[in-house]
This record gives structure tokens, C-alpha cells and sequence, in this order.
């Protein structure tokens, strides 16, 4: 139960899908454990392959010659695909008569039944130096022209024991520098006795569960979890924070609706203010228009006597006079 975890964990991967041109050099080659040279599709933006479970709607680059086309191409080879991890989905749409799939040097965890079955006319089938970690009985079903097939260097802990069983003409099986302890069977003999030993359960869960803890799937699971209780105690410090931002938030609203009725409070006194001061400006100017009566008044009251004064020097006079006479 403990292996069938792991393996829903690494193998059962959630990717997201991109669709990607395929730019390729097609020339004619004579690769590995080929009788003669055939014509093949040598990759060129292995970059395309980004993490992502990548479907090919594009294929493009100039073929050797004008009597040549995709029709023609035969093998298909992909090199230093770091970051590949899904076997790509539509390449049988463009290359239709494929007997050669290459994929080396890659993160490539996993081949299923659906990645083959669209290529019944495949012979060589060169998975070396990735990441698969399981074979499974039904994975070769609609292959059964299989002759080579070269899985050394990868991490493949568990195979079936009918992986290979109906590959009839299989001549070739490299299964060396594995978790499963198995070697490299160049030819039909040789493959007829590792068969046997894969038959008789030697690379099953049960005889590689000790393995495991010593795989380096165990230790980038436990990167996983710590990564994961590392996510999860900084959305906690998070959470704490915006908590925190949160209460700061409401206090200062608070004073803010504060420093809004405060300066509504302001505002009114200001205008009651402003109102008193215009009633002491009437008043002072009231003040002033009755200074300059009570000014005009005192000139004639200074007139007025004056007048009277010059009236009385002149009765004075009048008074005098009749005594004289």
C-alpha cells in the first residue's frame, strides 16, 4: 500500500496541457542496433518541453529533399529534453510511419499504453537515461513488432511480470542501472532469461518496498512534505499578518470617522464664529455712523454758540448804547 501511495503521487502528476511547434532537422542516419540508415527527425527546440503535458500542432523544418515529406520519416529522436516529464501527445498526426522513438536525458517519469498505441509499426523504442519508474503488463499491447527496447538508467522499481511476455520478436532489452538489479540482454536468449526473471516477481512492489526507503523517490518525497508544511506555515504567518493589517485597518477608520465629526465640530463652531463676527462688524460700523453724528452735532452745537455769543456781544452793545444817550 505504502509503494501504490508513491506511486499515485509521482506518477499521477496534475500538468497543464500546451500545444507546441516541433522543429526538426531531417536527415538520414544510421543509429543504434539499425540494419541499414533510415530517414529521421532530429529535434532541435527540445525547450518546448516545459514541465507541461505538451501536444504537438506544428511540425516545421526543410527536408533533405523535394522527394522527401513527413510520410517519409521513420525515426524520431529527442535529446536533452530537461524539462520533459509527459510523453508527447500528437507527434503520430505528422510522422505516421514511425518504427524509432528516441527520447534520452529527459524527466520523462512515465510511459503509458496511450502514449504507444498510436505507432503499431514501431521497432526500436529508446527510453534511456530519464525517470520512468514503472512497467506495466498492458504498456506494449499494440506493439508487438517491438525488437529493441533500451530502458537503462532510469529509476524503474516496479515492472509486471507480462510487461514484455508477447513481444515475440523482441532481440534487445536494456534494463541495466535500475532499482530493479536487473542487466542489459542483447540477444534473443539473453532476453528469454531476463523475461523469466521479471516472470518470476523479481522486480515486483513486494521485493522492492525495502528499496523504496532508500529511493530517491522517498527523499523527494519528504522534499515535498517539508515544502508543503513550509507553503503552509507561511500562509499561516500570512493569514497572522493580514489579521494584523486587518484590526489596523478598522482602528484607523475609526479615527478617521473621528477626525470627520471633529472637524464637523470645528466647522460649525468656525461658521457660529464667522456669524458673531459679522454682527460685531454691523455693530462697529453703527458705532461709527453714530460718532459721526454725534461730530457733525458738536459742529453745530459749536456753531450755535458761536452764534449766540456773537448775539449777546451785540445786545451788550445795543444795551450800552441806550444809556449814553
Amino acid at each position: 500500500m505504502n509503494l501504490l501511495f508513491l506511486l499515485t503521487i509521482f506518477t499521477s502528476i496534475t500538468l497543464k496541457i500546451t500545444a507546441e511547434t516541433l522543429k526538426c532537422n531531417f536527415t538520414y542516419g544510421q543509429w543504434l542496433y539499425l540494419p541499414e540508415p533510415e530517414y529521421f527527425a532530429f529535434v532541435t527546440n527540445p525547450e518546448i518541453f516545459n514541465g507541461a503535458q505538451v501536444i504537438i500542432d506544428n511540425v516545421e523544418g526543410n527536408h533533405s529533399s523535394i522527394f522527401h515529406s513527413n510520410i517519409n520519416v521513420r525515426g524520431i529522436d529527442i535529446h536533452n529534453a530537461t524539462n520533459m516529464v509527459k510523453f508527447p501527445r500528437n507527434i503520430d498526426k505528422f510522422f505516421k510511419n514511425l518504427s524509432l522513438i528516441g527520447i534520452f536525458e529527459s524527466k520523462l517519469a512515465e510511459i503509458t499504453q496511450i502514449d504507444l498505441m498510436v505507432f503499431p509499426q514501431l521497432r526500436h523504442l529508446y527510453l534511456s537515461h530519464n525517470k520512468i519508474r514503472v512497467i506495466k503488463n498492458d504498456l506494449f499491447k499494440f506493439n508487438q513488432r517491438l525488437e529493441v527496447i533500451l530502458l537503462y538508467k532510469n529509476e524503474i522499481l516496479h515492472i509486471d511480470s507480462r510487461s514484455f511476455s508477447e513481444l515475440n520478436k523482441l532481440r534487445m532489452l536494456y534494463l541495466g542501472l535500475n532499482i530493479c538489479k536487473f542487466g542489459n540482454a542483447r540477444t534473443r536468449n539473453e532476453v528469454l532469461g531476463l523475461l523469466e526473471k521479471i516472470e518470476n516477481g523479481s522486480c515486483t512492489r513486494e521485493e522492492f518496498l525495502s528499496a523504496i526507503t532508500e529511493n530517491p523517490l522517498r527523499e523527494e518525497l519528504r522534499k515535498l512534505q517539508e515544502e508543503n508544511k513550509k507553503l503552509k506555515d507561511d500562509a499561516a504567518e500570512k493569514e497572522q499578518e493580514i489579521s494584523i493589517l486587518m484590526n489596523t485597518a478598522q482602528k484607523l477608520s475609526v479615527r478617521v470617522s473621528n477626525l470627520v465629526n471633529e472637524k464637523e465640530e470645528w466647522q460649525n463652531k468656525v461658521n457660529e464664529m464667522t456669524k458673531k463676527y459679522s454682527k460685531a462688524a454691523n455693530f462697529t460700523e453703527i458705532i461709527k455712523q453714530k460718532d459721526n453724528e454725534i461730530n457733525a452735532l458738536k459742529v453745530q452745537l459749536h456753531q450755535q454758540v458761536k452764534e449766540n455769543h456773537k448775539l449777546i456781544t451785540e445786545k451788550n452793545l445795543l444795551l450800552a448804547g441806550k444809556k449814553n444817550n
